[in-house]
């Protein structure tokens, strides 16, 4: 909730501002990036990656709060990106959103690694890790405010969380049979409602400010969380269909999943500088 407050305090006034940058000025600047019917990002995010998980079963027996990057996977990671959108009208948009991390590990263990009910891994243990999560989001927007200079809007949707993680220790003996591994894994789809700002401000005719957020904080059937999707970028659009830009993405993504036998909990966050080019029509 702490981080939800702050994005949203760092990039409300900005998607505002928007609205009244355009109240004290009546120039005229065309810029395409603002009316184009069909657009589409690909991109590259160079990703700061920090991921925790935690899991506890009914009866309270529970594991450590696991930090994965000590497990052997890596802080930073170069990630693809998707941006679309699809304009029915001057009002109505549709905009998709999609990216994502897979990454596994090997560390032998330099401190007791606590997997509640699944045992404890020991120092000395090979310890293999994974974590995958796939993002994707939908969102219906409405601009209250659209012209060639700027736009500014609001929407909700649903953001699809695709979140696999194990883990798995084993102690090696010496021309002994070793005993069994001790492990513990974990998935979850999760289909979270999300709502969000949206707006662009064009500087030049071939310059403009692109902003994003989405936002969520509620308990929902059994996923309880909340979630904090920001996009910033300056884009460049100096040819008719094609455009380049570079920004910056902010996420966080806090879950607890309450099934029938276990409780799992998965704190993520990406943040880092993005690059893109654009195609749009």
């Amino acid at each position: 909730m702490r981080n939800l407050l702050i994005a949203l305090t760092a990039v409300c006034p900005l998607l505002l501002g928007i609205g009244q940058a355009h109240a004290e000025s009546s120039e005229f600047v065309f810029n395409r990036s603002l009316n184009d019917d069909y657009s589409f990002i690909l991109g590259g995010y160079f990703a700061n990656v920090d991921s925790r998980y935690h899991t506890q079963t009914k009866t309270g027996t529970a594991s450590a709060f696991i930090d994965l990057e000590r497990l052997g996977l890596g802080n930073n990671e170069t990630q693809g990106f998707f941006y679309g959108t699809v304009r029915f009208n001057d009002k109505w948009r549709l905009d998709l959103h999609a990216y994502g991390t897979d990454r596994d590990g090997t560390r032998t263990a330099t401190f007791n690694i606590d997997l509640g009910q699944a045992g404890t891994i020991p120092i000395g243990a090979r310890v293999e890790s994974y974590f995958k999560a796939n993002i994707y989001a939908a969102r219906i927007g409405y601009s209250f405010v659209h012209t060639d200079r700027i736009e500014f809007g609001a929407g909700a949707g649903l953001h699809l969380a695709k979140l696999d993680v194990g883990i798995k220790g084993q102690v090696g003996v010496g021309g002994v049979a070793p005993p069994p591994a001790i492990q513990d894994s974990a998935d979850v789809l999760a289909p979270l409602p999300t709502f969000g700002l949206f707006g662009a401000y064009a500087l030049t005719r071939t310059l403009s400010l692109q902003a994003q957020l989405s936002f969520f904080a509620l308990e929902y059937e059994e996923y309880d969380g909340s979630i904090v999707d920001t996009f910033l970028a300056l884009e460049y659009r100096p040819w008719e269909h094609f455009g380049i830009g570079a920004g910056y993405n902010f996420f966080d993504f806090d879950l607890e999943v309450t099934e029938d036998r276990r409780i799992d909990t998965y704190d993520v966050d990406f943040d880092g500088p993005v690059v893109y080019a654009k195609i749009a029509f």
